[in-house]
This record gives structure tokens, sequence and C-alpha cells, in this order.
């Protein structure tokens, strides 16, 4: 009973999750990402017996800032919009004590975490546990859009005004005409 297969199991247990936590999808990251390129692994799993309770996917990456050297601990995938841990809906102390194994166990300067809900239950958990240590944390802008698709997307569609609709389609075809030059080049180029 392996981490593959406890894992796997861990991810059928988890009712919002993503591709980003998946073994599948971080297996083939780590394998081919990690390292020189994208950081050193650091996967913490929480174990409640010989069931997987929680993973949190991570790097660590060494660099500089200006001549300071600097220690970061990013999500894996890094420099990504978004990263994901994976916990059981029913467990939500563990992300608590992912991140306490992870403050005693790894020296960082610095850790970045993109991509949680700002009203999630693991975000606060993180901050509490950062209050309690005397960590500071900062939150950037939410950079994901949010959109109630349970009437389908034609009906999200047709409640959008008309000046919405028009910049949406004109970005869309701006965005369309830079692809095909690009691809064009590209094609060219080869």
């Amino acid at each position: 009973h392996g981490v593959e297969t406890a894992w796997r199991e861990l991810e059928t247990a988890v009712e919002r999750r993503t591709h980003v936590s998946t073994f599948d999808f971080l297996g083939t990251w780590y394998r081919h990402y990690a390292g020189q390129y994208g950081g050193t692994p650091l996967i913490g799993l929480a174990w409640n017996g010989t069931e997987l309770a929680g993973v949190a996917p991570l790097t660590i990456r060494r660099g500089r800032l200006g001549r300071i050297p600097v220690t970061r601990v990013d999500f894996a995938p890094n420099d990504s919009i978004a990263g994901e841990l994976l916990v059981r809906d029913d467990r939500p102390d563990v992300v608590s004590a992912l991140f306490h194994s992870l403050l005693q166990r790894v020296r960082f300067d610095v850790v970045c975490l993109n991509g949680f809900e700002p009203e999630s239950t693991q975000l606060r958990a993180i901050q509490q546990l950062a209050r309690d240590r005397g960590l500071a944390t900062e939150l950037e802008g939410h950079a994901f859009a949010v959109v109630d698709l349970s009437a389908g997307y034609e009906a999200y569609w047709a409640g959008r005004d008309g000046h919405t609709r028009r910049k949406i389609n004109h970005r869309a075809r701006i965005g369309n005409s830079s692809r095909s030059s690009a691809f064009a080049w590209q094609r060219d180029a080869c």
C-alpha cells in the first residue's frame, strides 16, 4: 500500500479539488520539471494510521533578491497561478499539522502559496498558524474569476450586459489572431 495508491484514494475522498493536486499531474510535474528548473521536491504527507489524510505538494527554491539569499517554498507546480493542498474534507486540522511540520523541519524565508479562495478554511488555518507563530501573512488580489454556471453557460452569457459581451468578444478576436500569428511564425521558423 504505497504512497501512490493512498494518494489516489485520497483524491476520491476530497470533494472540491482540481487536477493540480492529483497524483498523475504532480507525479508527472515532479518527474519532468522539479530539480534545477522547478526546485527541490518537498511533499508533506499527513497520515492517520494507514490512511493518507493530506498531501502538501511543495518545492523549495533558493535564489537571490538583489544580493540577499532567499529560500522560498512554493506549491508545485511553482510559478503557476494556483496550487492546492489535498486534504480530506472531514479533516481540516490536517492543514495546520502539515504546516506546523513544515515550520519545524524546513528552513525558509518565504512561503508563496497561490490559489486559495479568500474565504477557504485551508487559508484560515494557515493564517491562524502563522499568527500563533508570530509570522506575517499577506494576501494579493484574488486573480481568479468565479462565475455561476449552475444554469449553464448560455444562461450565464445571456445575463451579461451588451457592453460586457462586446468587450469579451473583442478580446477573444484579438487573442485568436495573436495565436494564429504566433503559430504561423513558429511554423515558418521551423
